[in-house]
């Protein structure tokens, strides 16, 4: 079995839809190089039906544009849970818990080394012995972040798609990438990093909101150890939404 085939493992779960949306209110592509992973977002933005979730989320929200960033991540966050492999939630959720807690500013660079190292442990010692020589020539592995291109030959692409519909959102994940069990767990960090961090030039309201509301969604878990259920992933983003004041 080649190195990527030891590490996707057991890991997938149903997609929550076969076809993926040709025109995405939100668009996420994560491309992952030797040291480093590119993060690529882009939405309408203002063309974004700011009556879908009512006056008042939008208000909180601080713009429509906010509004889908936040749920791009809540989305991102509660669909890493549901096809996460069993022995990482835990260890991952708890992890990240801590990094929404943070009331100061964060090395990243030093936390997702410690993402990584949270999840090597998980693996087995097969697992392990792939990932040290899938890794070897690259340390640390890819976490650091880029906005920029690399002239590297990546290791594959991870694209999410967020569509609007009548009740919310539905999300779509589209994997071309080896390695799944160490690329999922950074991802949801670099997503986080990009959107909290310039160039996005995000305000201090925005991180609050999506510290708290990451917080409640990971709090919601019933036990971080299995999986949830189809429903959470798909429903529990949006309610969180909605009922924030």
């Amino acid at each position: 079995m080649s190195v990527f085939g030891v590490l996707i493992g057991p890991l997938f779960r149903p997609l929550t839809r076969v076809f993926t949306p040709k025109t995405p209110d939100a668009k996420v592509v994560f491309t992952f190089y030797p040291w480093v992973c590119r993060v690529q977002y882009s939405t309408p933005g203002d063309k974004y039906n700011n009556k879908q979730f009512g006056a008042q989320e939008q208000k909180i929200m601080d713009g429509a544009d906010d509004f889908v960033r936040m749920a791009t991540f809540l989305h991102y966050l509660a669909f890493y849970c549901y096809i996460c492999d069993n022995r990482q939630r835990s260890v991952v959720v708890e992890a990240y818990k801590s990094l929404f807690n943070q009331s100061k500013d964060v090395n990243y660079d030093d936390f997702m080394g410690i993402i990584y190292a949270k999840v090597f442990n998980t693996l087995s010692q097969q697992e392990k012995d792939a990932a040290n020589g899938l890794f070897s020539l690259f340390k640390p592995p890819p976490c650091q972040l880029t906005t920029k291109e690399s002239d590297l030959q990546s290791f594959g692409t991870f694209i999410f798609k967020l569509k609007r519909k009548k009740n919310g959102f539905v999300h779509y994940l589209e994997l071309n990438a080896g390695a799944d069990m160490i690329f999922l767990p950074l991802s949801v960090g670099h997503l986080y990093r990009y959107l909290t961090e310039d160039p996005t030039e995000a305000t201090k309201m925005f991180r609050d909101n999506l510290n708290f509301l990451s917080i409640a969604l990971l709090n919601s878990l019933e036990d971080s150890s299995k999986s949830p259920s189809m429903s959470w992933q798909l429903n529990q983003p949006d309610i969180l939404l909605r009922h924030y004041n």
